[in-house]
């Protein structure tokens, strides 16, 4: 009968096979990107409750608390110090806290495998949990790009795979995590059937990883292939020669994969052409992504160097990002980079150091250094091990392939997170920390001590007498047994309650922009006023939400809801652009000015935001200052109908109706269909006494708005 101590760590063992098989395929027909809140929810709940678990073991276990020393383990700890340190002077530390918490949780994640799975045995079954699960996902990603997709996904990406990850480049950091060790192992079986089925399982994600058409994932897996050539040249050569059935497949994989990478980039002709995605590689500076991304991460630059130790809290880089983007542009470029709202610097290394500080940043990087060493460190004792043992070299092989495969995916990975941001990707995440706890006990298994009674012997003379070592036994006062557990309950649920808030919020907040999209205000108001009870940190969705009192006519609720969100995004240009136009319509002059010219002065280069101080300076009779701003906002965005539009409004409010003839012609001509424009086209004809060309434009204005009254009174004034 097995010890309750027993129980409680297979019970853990089977929930984190769990997490590492359905993580990457929980998804959202909803939501793209990447269903955070569903897959962050499931990860956290699931380590809440292992901690209670492991707790109850630990209270159980006859040996009571065994420390397991791998070398990551303290970086590791330094690293969510320094976060939650970070979190105290956050912008938004509610935000912070939130991510440190998340943070902490793929902390404890690593400790729970390198507690729990410290035999071979166990670890093996974790990684193929790991590769199942990758084949899942890349027979979806095949059909996907078939046309065979069987989800009915509300989005998609032009033809490129995304499986079930909602999006190619979250795919992708999964794809190059774990092919590295997919090849290796493929490289170092010696059965055929094993063989077989690795063969087709590299075939099957190296097609996938092509099919998401991710650059940076590309140019990650050429980096962990060179790492593993390199590295393991010799594990694989000597396995090679000893399987010459693993050797005549190897031939076989390489051409198919080289056939099926020409056919693929040749054929061309689709929405995306994966050719010319390859081409972009040569010349980054032509790619609009590109210079999206290199302005991004000039920001982020920018944040760092304005709190290099603490950075602005964790999470909360979309919302101080808004305030260091303008400084990242040479003013004569804003036309061309304009501003616009992000989370992700694209960059993992740069948005940590922003949001944790340089320390944290290299605290992490000390983690995986940590890791990759214990590999190393593996692969020299295996090394040494098989000039002693030379049976045991088929197994030495082998083993030295998994650490090799774990380390070639780690470094893959790694490459990536310059271009984009797969640690923040849920899925990813909590594969790369199974790859880690792994890697750490790579070095941890050659020492450590076994937790179990040990047998041993006592020399007596004429004979050896076999004895029994027995384990120190756990000295807890019963008492314990039953509060520990009670008083630990308490902040489980606390945080069970906190991970599951995020997928309500998520819920309500799509149907929310859902609804505003169609223009049903009233149900819009709802849903976001529900999303706002799940996350009142969340100062975009005050922002929608005061939106839609706006409009529905609610001016008290309107103004609250704007000052929430500006508690919440203080550096939110657009909040503060719009709320200067609300105050505006409410009458209230000085705060419509304060917050309009703060709205253009957090972001120069924010072309929505000259318009409604155009609009707030007209409405107080400063049509000077208007078409300044308006012109200011033609210079960012000259192909803007209502820019041309609100210029001929204001040269028509200085008497200037020559140039206001010519602005509204622009209008007109970028958008023909413009019914203001018509208006204003028609006053400029009849104040220049072109009284019957001003009646057609007045008449064409009431066709596309019929019943309109204003336009109606107009034109009977003209026909007197």
């Amino acid at each position: 009968m097995r010890s309750g101590a027993d129980f409680h760590k297979q019970f853990i063992r089977g929930c984190v096979y769990l997490l590492l098989f359905f993580i990457p395929l929980v998804f959202s027909l909803q939501c793209a990107d990447p269903f955070r809140p569903f897959q962050l929810a499931l990860f956290e709940i699931t380590v809440s409750l292992l901690v209670f678990v492991w707790v109850l073991e630990l209270l159980q276990s006859p040996s009571g608390i065994v420390v397991v020393r791998t070398r990551p383990g303290l970086p590791l700890f330094l690293f969510c110090a320094l976060t939650m340190v970070g979190a105290a002077r956050a912008v938004n530390p509610v935000l912070a806290w939130r991510g440190g918490f998340e943070t902490a949780s793929g902390a404890v994640f690593f400790f729970l495998i390198t507690h729990h799975f410290m035999e071979k045995r166990s670890q093996e079954n974790l990684l193929v949990v790991i590769l199942l699960s990758a084949g899942l996902s890349g027979v979806i990603g095949v059909l996907q790009t078939l046309g065979m997709d069987p989800v009915p996904w509300q989005f998609e990406f032009q033809g490129r795979a995304f499986a079930t990850f909602g999006n190619p480049n979250f795919f992708a950091g999964q794809l190059i995590l774990i092919l590295p060790l997919s090849l290796a192992i493929f490289l170092t079986s010696d059965i055929p059937w094993r063989v077989a089925f690795f063969f087709c399982l590299n075939l099957l994600l190296l097609a996938c990883l092509l099919f998401t058409q991710t650059r940076g994932a590309w140019l990650g897996f050429l980096g962990g292939a060179v790492f593993q050539a390199v590295l393991g040249h010799q594990v694989f050569r000597e396995s090679l020669r000893r399987n010459p059935f693993t050797k005549k497949a190897l031939m076989v994989f390489l051409f198919i994969s080289f056939a099926g990478a020409v056919v693929f980039f040749s054929r061309g002709g689709g929405v995306v052409d994966p050719l010319q995605r390859f081409r972009s590689l040569l010349q980054p500076g032509h790619e609009e992504s590109v210079q999206q991304r290199k302005y991004l991460m000039l920001g982020a630059l920018e944040m760092i160097r304005e709190r290099p130790l603490q950075g602005f809290g964790t999470g909360n880089f979309k919302v101080a990002y808004p305030l260091f983007e303008s400084r990242a542009v040479n003013p004569g470029d804003y036309s061309r980079v304009p501003y616009h709202y992000s989370e992700h610097a694209h960059n993992d290394y740069l948005q940590m150091a922003a949001e944790r500080g340089l320390p944290a940043l290299g605290a992490f990087l000390l983690v995986i250094a940590a890791g990759l060493g214990s590999g190393w460190s593996a692969l020299r004792e295996r090394r040494s091990r098989a000039a002693l043992f030379p049976e045991r070299v088929p197994i030495y092989l082998k083993e030295n392939g998994v650490t090799l495969g774990l380390m070639g995916g780690v470094i893959a990975l790694l490459i990536h997170a310059f271009f984009n941001f797969p640690f923040q990707v849920v899925s990813t995440a909590v594969t790369f920390w199974g790859f880690m706890g792994v890697l750490a006990l790579g070095k941890a298994q050659f020492s450590l001590p076994p937790v179990a009674a040990q047998s041993s012997s006592v020399r007596i003379p004429g004979k050896i007498v076999p004895t029994t070592k027995v384990p120190p036994q756990n000295s807890l006062n019963p008492v314990y047994h039953l509060v520990v557990p009670v008083v630990l309950l308490v902040p489980v649920i606390f945080l069970v309650y906190e991970a599951i808030k995020p997928v309500g919020f998520q819920r309500q907040w799509r149907t929310g922009l859902g609804e505003e999209k169609l223009g049903h205000w009233t149900q819009a108001r709802e849903a976001l006023e529900k999303a706002t009870i799940f996350l009142p940190e969340e100062g975009q969705a005050h922002f929608h939400l005061a939106s839609a009192y706006r409009k529905l006519g609610m001016a008290q609720p309107a103004q609250e809801e704007y000052e929430k969100a500006l508690q919440a995004s203080p550096y939110a240009a657009e909040i503060y652009s719009e709320a200067g136009l609300f105050y505006g319509e409410q009458g209230r002059v000085d705060q419509a000015m304060t917050y309009a010219e703060k709205g253009v002065r957090l972001a120069p280069n924010y072309a929505q935001g000259y318009y409604n101080l155009g609009s707030v300076y007209f409405g107080q009779g400063k049509a000077a200052e208007a078409r300044d701003a308006f012109a200011t906002l033609l210079a960012l965005q000259p192909d803007s109908a209502e820019g041309h539009n609100g210029l001929s409004v204001a040269y028509g409010a200085l008497n200037q109706f020559q140039p206001s003839l010519a602005e509204a012609q622009e209008a007109l001509r970028l958008n023909p269909s413009y019914v203001e424009a018509h208006v204003n086209l028609g006053v400029s004809l009849y104040k220049l006494h072109r009284k019957k060309e001003a009646r057609k434009a007045l008449e064409q204005a009431l066709v596309l708005s019929p019943g309109n009254t204003n336009i109606q009174a107009m034109l009977k004034t003209m026909k007197q």
